[in-house]
């Protein structure tokens, strides 16, 4: 995907067209590393860290059957609510998905799609989240603040769009602009930040 705020973008142009730009492990092979995490250290939850994890239905479909009758343990995952629908979420409830992570970033659909690049709509989100509440999966919502030419006001729409699907787990962040991503670019040729922005100033 091609979101202005998220480093993906450069990743792609690095890798280009080329198989080894999304690489996936097959499910036995991730059910073997946490047999032996789980056999050193043991396991009480597990997060699984995948920017996409439910990208690829056959490979979701694969892991969630041997996860249900091989591991068993609660788990969490993150997702974007364009590839979810509701045999997916079964298919997590029924393997113990016990959390998932999807980005709203603002409840301004135009910032989302035209200045973020997100392509996801209100309606998409309010329609996952309806389907997770129904399957009983709660979910973190993450959300930012902060973003070019947005106002109180605006950023209470994204608090008010949390509030109508009910998120469980409403997380916010203030706009990082990372060197390197598009939305640093647009900031700077727009004047928002100066040329003595750095990674250095994010972190004082």
């Amino acid at each position: 995907f091609q979101c202005t705020f998220c480093f993906n973008h450069a990743l792609h142009q690095l890798y280009g067209k080329t198989a080894g730009y999304v690489r996936r492990r097959s499910p036995d092979n991730v059910m073997a590393e946490i047999r032996e995490v789980d056999a050193r250290w043991g396991i009480r939850q597990i997060r699984f860290s995948d920017d996409h994890f439910t990208l690829d239905s056959e490979w979701l479909f694969q892991f969630a059957d041997l996860y249900a009758k091989e591991i068993r343990k609660p788990y969490s995952v993150n997702a974007r609510v364009d590839a979810l629908n509701e045999e997916k979420i079964r298919c997590l409830k029924d393997s113990g998905c016990r959390l998932v992570c999807f980005g709203i970033e603002t409840g301004l659909e135009d910032i989302r799609n035209v200045v973020l690049k997100k392509k996801i709509t209100d309606a998409q989100i309010s329609q996952v989240a309806a389907l997770l509440k129904k399957h009983d999966i709660p979910f973190l919502s993450s959300n930012i603040i902060g973003l070019p030419h947005e106002s109180a006001e605006d950023a209470w729409e994204t608090v008010h769009l949390n509030q109508r699907i009910g998120t469980d787990l409403p997380w916010f962040s203030i706009m990082q602009y990372y060197p390197g991503t598009r939305i640093f670019d647009e900031a700077k040729s727009q004047g928002l930040i100066g040329d003595d922005y750095s990674v250095d100033s994010l972190t004082g």
